[in-house]
């Protein structure tokens, strides 16, 4: 019993010390359940009930946070990468069944990015993939993070079978980037997804390399709310780990945005 309330003092009161690196400076939305991300934030990182994650707190101090719905929508607390960070583990037991975190109706994602801009930068590891419904339905695939409701009316970062990446967004049509096939790997270290709109494009990276765009105009629906996890569809769910996430209404510069991903790639063993 003393472990246990040590543990929970060390991660929920004082946060793992990032050896003085926080990635998250300008960053509105950011969540990690092994570090500080936004400098000077001193709340909790989590809420671990029976073993699952129920909450994963919003760094920024706007009180965003992350919540599972009911117990059975908890992700699973663990450990994964080479450097065995502590992250959140959505593996469902079918395309059906999953793990979803999300942030309440009273946090819109228009409280995160403008229609015109935004950046989204997640550290994962997939476990496996078994969506693979083509590019031109991109929020049909594993959801890392989906904000656009049942249609993809917002943005989406999915996984594709094959460990290709998308970058989606939601103008009017479903404007998508794509990674390379195996850019992403499945069932194997962690990587580091981007997922940027700006200039009337939407980009795409993997470990800060091998970016591709697509033109897309302003972002249709900001109204929904932000899902880490799943799509609001069957057959939507992430099946594999989530370790850190960070969203800026204002896209960092190229050099910062390099510095972020290679922060955050050292951080997990990417």
């Amino acid at each position: 019993m003393v472990e246990i309330i040590a543990e929970s003092i060390l991660k929920c009161t004082v946060p793992v010390s990032s050896g003085g690196s926080t990635p998250g400076v300008g960053a509105g939305w950011a969540v990690s359940r092994s570090r500080v991300l936004i400098p000077g934030y001193t709340g909790p990182l989590d809420s671990v009930v029976s073993g699952a994650v129920d909450i994963l707190y919003d760094q920024s101090g706007q009180g965003r946070n992350l919540t599972a719905t009911s117990a059975p929508a908890r992700p699973v607390a663990t450990t994964s990468g080479p450097n065995s960070r502590e992250c959140c583990d959505f593996s469902p037991a079918s395309p059906s069944i999953g793990h979803v975190l999300d942030t309440d109706a009273g946090d819109p994602i228009s409280d995160l990015i403008t229609a015109s801009s935004g950046y989204v930068v997640v550290s994962i590891r997939p476990d496996a993939v078994s969506q693979d419904v083509g590019v031109a339905f991109g929020y049909l695939n594993a959801n890392v993070l989906n904000f656009g409701g049942f249609a993809g009316a917002g943005g989406v970062l999915a996984i594709r079978a094959g460990g290709i990446f998308y970058a989606f967004n939601h103008d009017g049509a479903r404007d998508c980037a794509a990674s390379a096939s195996g850019a992403v790997p499945i069932g194997g270290n962690p990587c580091v997804i981007e997922w940027r709109h700006e200039g009337g494009n939407i980009y795409q990276r993997v470990n800060g390399g091998g970016e591709t765009s697509v033109a897309s105009g302003n972002t249709a629906d900001l109204s929904n709310v932000l899902k880490m996890g799943y799509g609001n569809q069957t057959g939507t769910f992430f099946n594999g780990k989530i370790f850190e996430a960070m969203i800026y209404a204002a896209v960092p510069t190229q050099a910062e945005r390099d510095a972020i991903v290679h922060d955050m790639m050292l951080w997990v063993g990417a």
